[in-house]
């Protein structure tokens, strides 16, 4: 019964310390969250599909399709133009490239998705010093 406690506990203190980095966190640095939690997601759909474990590869999609809609919402049109615009199609085709993943597997596909948010989150971060 101690043991269900402590892990309650170490849940609940690890949720106040993502609140409190997100309450304090940048535009940009909420941004490179969203990459992360992602990939993370990601990583987790793979391991999933390693071990067929079908709906923790779901539960991992799902969340990172919910990422990629969270991004896609983000966007500035108005300022983005042509670059906001091609983001937004990217996400779009990551978050049909996951439902397709959701429905029949395919680790070729995951691998793709990852590759293109890993190099969108590796983008980011080297502009930190840019949108300060």
């Amino acid at each position: 019964m101690a043991l269900g406690y402590a892990d309650s506990s170490v849940s609940a203190y690890r949720e106040v310390g993502r609140r409190s980095e997100i309450a304090g966190a940048s535009p940009h640095r909420l941004v490179q969250m969203l990459f992360d939690g992602a990939l993370g997601n990601l990583e987790k759909a793979r391991l999933a599909m390693e071990e067929n474990d079908i709906e923790a590869r779901g539960r991992a999609i799902n969340l990172a399709v919910d990422i990629l809609v969270e991004l896609r919402v983000s966007l500035n049109h108005e300022k983005g133009g042509e670059i906001s615009t091609n983001l937004d199609l990217l996400y779009q085709h990551m978050q049909g490239r996951l439902m397709e993943i959701h429905r029949h597997g395919g680790p070729e596909k995951l691998r793709e998705v990852v590759a293109l948010l890993a190099g969108l989150s590796e983008s980011w971060a080297a502009i930190k010093d840019q949108v300060k």
